[in-house]
């Protein structure tokens, strides 16, 4: 897949390659290796059905969007991402031997505290964006109900009050106060691999409340915060939506679709029906068809 990027700094051309398994990624004829510095080139909010597990599905789901979304602001919080979890596979490894050196898991311990910070304050300040524009974006899909996020921090209660110093010294505290019960369940008990995001809905979690429906909408108001967000940072990332007739009512797809129409950046919908999308003449598009395998436009 090959494209032709404009950026701040003039036009880049990026590539990518999959070979027996292995990604390669080409910017400008070079390879690129740290993945960072690609997605700081083209960014893109992705949204698909099965998104609708953010808020139904596991703490993991959350995590991932709640990273996803930091990720998108900042590339680099990729970075801080990977070694705390390079250090917490470490530790859980240590943890699991017979015998546990205490000084290793000391070192361990004071490493996890520091890319631990730098996780949650990344996660801390991304949803801390997205808050506002958040309820907009619902109100205007979904009509009706209140919605509300926060982040639910492992060990720590008022983390968002904190500045990184604070944090990373209060992650440590907090594992240092757990340190007999990891060694007893030979698990890390605290840390952001185990923070949360909380969605409410008129005032109780969405994921034990909200519908199907509901929770597709939560969801696309998430993602299209974050579109806004982006756009109030000087960024304007691609906004790409898979499946654009799954599991929406009528009214809620027509207001989406009115949505879409007025983001300033480039979208991507995919549909099984195009008269979904509404009249587009009054709008710059490019309409493709696939049919067995084959992109007609």
């Amino acid at each position: 897949i090959g494209g032709r990027v404009e950026t701040p700094i003039g036009v880049r051309r990026m590539n990518w390659r999959w070979n027996d398994g292995v990604r390669k990624l080409e910017m400008d004829g070079a390879n690129v290796g740290d993945v960072s510095s690609w997605f700081e080139t083209i960014r893109a909010i992705v949204f698909c059905p099965e998104d609708g597990a953010i808020v139904r599905g596991e703490p993991e789901r959350r995590r991932r969007f709640m990273d996803r979304a930091a990720f998108t602001a900042h590339p680099r919080h990729l970075s801080s991402v990977m070694e705390y979890r390079k250090v917490l596979g470490h530790k859980r490894a240590l943890l699991q031997q017979e015998h546990v050196d205490s000084a290793q898991l000391d070192a361990f311990d004071v490493s996890l505290a520091h890319h631990g910070a730098a996780v949650i304050e990344r996660r801390l300040s991304v949803v801390s964006e997205l808050r506002d524009i958040f309820g907009k974006m619902h109100d205007q899909i979904a009509v009706e109900g209140n919605v509300e996020i926060s982040v639910r921090v492992s060990g720590l209660s008022d983390a968002e009050d904190m500045n990184f110093s604070e944090i990373e010294n209060a992650l440590f505290e907090s594992i240092q106060e757990k340190r007999t019960q990891e060694l007893d369940r030979r698990q890390v008990m605290v840390g952001p691999h185990r923070d949360d995001l909380n969605i409410k809905l008129d005032g109780h979690s969405a994921r034990n409340f909200a519908s199907q429906g509901q929770a597709r909408s939560i969801v696309l108001s998430l993602k299209l915060s974050e579109f806004h967000a982006a756009q109030a940072r000087g960024d304007v990332p691609l906004f790409l939506l898979d499946d654009l007739t799954s599991e929406l009512d009528m009214g809620r797809r027509g207001r989406l679709v009115d949505l879409l129409r007025t983001l300033k950046g480039q979208v991507w919908v995919t549909t099984t029906d195009p008269a979904y999308l509404g009249n587009l003449d009054d709008i710059d598009h490019l309409a493709l068809q696939v049919k067995e395998g084959q992109i007609t436009g």
